[in-house]
């Protein structure tokens, strides 16, 4: 652990805001009510205050949550760290098990009353083009040396354009936290795994998947609060957030 690793102070907005609340929060975190407000909003859980210090973020969490707020600390190498996870290409859904095969054509299995949490939703996703044209040019030295009779040259133009789309997607998450989680992806799935059920459309199959997921994982939480396309432009960190606060309130992270 680095000492002087910034740690954060993450607040789940209640379902409403009664009596001093907002005044109370904004005297803890040492702002004023209007910037306390815009993280008290919402559905998802927020990063209201950095601190030098774990101890000094978990002594505001600490105050936060006597006032009847869920809130932790973490530290902010657990959200910069890359998730742990594999993609899946495609799944096979068992009895008791998920087996799923990469698109190297590795194998893996999960068992599925050992899923947690399934967080659906929609992941922006920035897709970098390289763009090569090739246009005509005049040579003009070559042209000045035939005495005027225009010499051409072709030249390649190199342009990058940078597009981004909302694609769904899903996790899940194994009970031990050490364990990966597994990622589908709408548009990079073979769903001819569903067989007779096998759609005409990804997103119909996709919905067909989490339908039979959320069927097999008995023992899992369903979180769709990041399926609207405005939820965030951050997915991965707010999955980690939503996951943090799910493993608190199932006993296996401590809090704050």
């Amino acid at each position: 652990m680095n000492a002087n690793e910034i740690s954060h102070v993450v607040v789940l907005p209640p379902a409403s805001l009664e009596g001093d609340l907002v005044k109370n929060v904004a005297s803890i975190v040492h702002t004023d009510a209007y910037g306390a407000r815009r993280y008290l909003v919402g559905q998802l859980p927020q990063i209201i205050a950095h601190y030098q210090s774990i101890q000094a973020a978990r002594s505001i969490a600490q105050q936060l949550k006597s006032l009847g707020l869920m809130s932790f600390a973490c530290m902010d190498s657990e959200l910069r760290e890359s998730s742990p996870g594999i993609l899946a290409y495609s799944i096979q859904l068992l009895q008791d098990e998920i087996r799923f095969y990469t698109k190297a054509g590795h194998q893996g299995s999960m068992t599925a009353t050992d899923i947690t949490l399934v967080i659906s939703g929609r992941a922006r996703r920035y897709v970098e083009t390289e763009n090569i044209k090739t246009r005509t040019k005049i040579n003009v030295p070559a042209t000045v040396i035939t005495g005027g009779i225009p010499i051409v040259r072709r030249v390649k133009e190199t342009s990058t354009n940078i597009s981004n789309d909302l694609e769904r997607c899903a996790r899940l998450y194994p009970m031990d936290p050490s364990q990966p989680m597994l990622e589908l992806q709408e548009n990079h799935m073979d769903y001819s795994c569903l067989g007779t059920m096998m759609g005409t459309s990804a997103s119909a199959n996709f919905t067909t998947v989490l339908t039979m997921l959320r069927d097999l994982c008995t023992n899992a939480a369903y979180d769709d609060r990041l399926s609207k396309p405005s939820a965030t432009d951050d997915f991965d960190r707010t999955c980690k957030l939503i996951l943090m606060c799910h493993l608190i309130d199932i006993g296996v992270r401590e809090s704050p």
